[in-house]
């Protein structure tokens, strides 16, 4: 198990057992899919908290647009990045062990 720590603008993945910090997510492609999707969607509601205060009304169209395209590929990141986590515990509990918090 990991655990994924997100600083300032770079992010990176931990092993609890090692402690070793690593910034290259070898093959996690679905957990660096899960938080670039975590990104631009707090930077959409950034954009959006701005939006007003600096009279940028017109980019409220392309924010929308933008909004629309991401959520579909957003879920599908957070499905795939939960899914071996999921698996994991679901196996944990058929073997008879006490699962983690997920």
């Amino acid at each position: 198990m990991s655990i994924q720590v997100r600083t300032g603008l770079s992010c990176s993945t931990a092993s609890p057992g090692t402690g070793i910090v690593d910034f290259d997510f070898k093959g996690m492609h679905g957990l660096r899919a899960y938080w670039i999707a975590v990104s631009i969607e707090l930077h959409l509601q950034l954009c959006r908290l701005v939006v007003p205060v600096l009279g940028w009304q017109k980019w409220e169209a392309g924010l929308d647009a933008l909004d629309r395209k991401l959520q579909p590929l957003a879920e599908e990141a957070k499905r795939r990045s939960a899914e071996p986590r999921l698996r994991a515990w679901k196996e944990r509990v058929a073997s008879g062990q006490a699962p983690d918090i997920i």
